[in-house]
């Protein structure tokens, strides 16, 4: 499955949109202030 294919558009910003589809597709967590990306869901984050 292409994550990046199947991610929502609350992110205009393409390479932040590869960041958010790489997490999804490795299990990784990511650490962010940015509300579009906060904004996805099943992506973990740093708390």
């Amino acid at each position: 499955m292409s994550y990046l294919i199947a991610l929502p558009l609350l992110h205009k910003d393409p390479f932040d949109r590869l960041l958010i589809a790489q997490s999804l597709q490795y299990d990784l967590v990511m650490a962010t202030v940015d509300d579009a990306i906060l904004a996805y869901p099943n992506v973990k984050f740093f708390e």
